[in-house]
């Protein structure tokens, strides 16, 4: 069975890289300074990993694994539209919705049911928003929307569509819904949708203040990753048992392509 992940950036994907080893895979020469792609086997289990950027800028899933997977997780971290939710909490979304609240894809509901089972948390909707939503006011307007904002779910979802691969939505909490966030991070990523250190240290020069509040997000970002590596480590294992169990007759035949 292979199982394939998708992650904004390097820093929601780090702990669960090093708790499995995941190994950098090539690209081809067109692909080079576009998503990243990583492998690991766990057991019997296939699990690539793709790092798409943040909000799917540049070439998205374009390098895709060299084969269909059965499952795709869509995952990181996520800001907080739902006042009951906080720091570290892992939710599953029984489907994402887009930007404009107009379309809407259903997550897999065995995989919506095993991500229950496995200790996540589900709410009714992800909001892949187009932009940041970096103030509690922001989150405010967006919350009749939604439960919880991020920004890649939706473009995952459609790809995922065209294979008629099972997809879920799964992400950590980062920031609470009455947390501003310290920096701009809609003006703090490079055009490929990775984070620019160069663009980050240029914000805190022009607003020093902020540099208290930019640490103790980064903790609590750590803190969230973290916390999604363990729970994904179990879910893709959960998956798999799921799938081979005799047990679980409707979750086996949702999985199996």
């Amino acid at each position: 069975m292979r199982i394939l992940v998708t992650f904004a950036v390097e820093a929601e994907f780090a702990p669960w890289r090093k708790l499995r080893n995941f190994r950098r895979m090539s690209v081809p020469v067109s692909h080079r300074g576009g998503p990243s792609w990583h492998r690991a086997t766990i057991g019997d289990l296939n699990v690539d990993v793709v790092l798409t950027g943040i909000s799917l800028r540049g070439q998205g899933l374009g390098i895709a694994p060299d084969r269909k997977p059965n499952v795709c997780i869509s995952s990181g971290l996520a800001g907080a539209l739902n006042e009951s939710l906080h720091v570290g909490d892992i939710v599953a979304a029984r489907a994402v919705v887009s930007a404009e609240a107009t379309n809407v894809h259903a997550s897999d509901r065995a995989l919506i049911d095993v991500a229950e089972r496995t200790g996540a948390r589900l709410v009714n909707r992800f909001l892949t928003s187009t932009q940041v939503l970096g103030t509690s006011e922001m989150k405010s307007r967006a919350a009749q929307k939604a439960d919880v904002v991020e920004m890649e779910g939706f473009g995952v979802f459609n790809w995922a569509k065209t294979g008629t691969i099972p997809s879920v939505a799964v992400r950590s909490i980062s920031d609470d819904f009455h947390e501003d966030l310290p920096l701009d991070f809609q003006r703090a990523t490079d055009t490929s949708g990775r984070v620019s250190l160069i663009n980050v240290f240029f914000q805190l020069a022009q607003r020093p203040g902020q540099l208290p509040q930019l640490i103790r997000f980064g903790k609590h970002s750590k803190q969230a990753a973290e916390r999604l590596a363990g729970f994904l480590d179990r879910y893709v294992i959960a998956i798999y048992e799921a799938r081979n169990s005799v047990g679980v007759k409707e979750t086996a035949q949702v999985l199996v392509q």
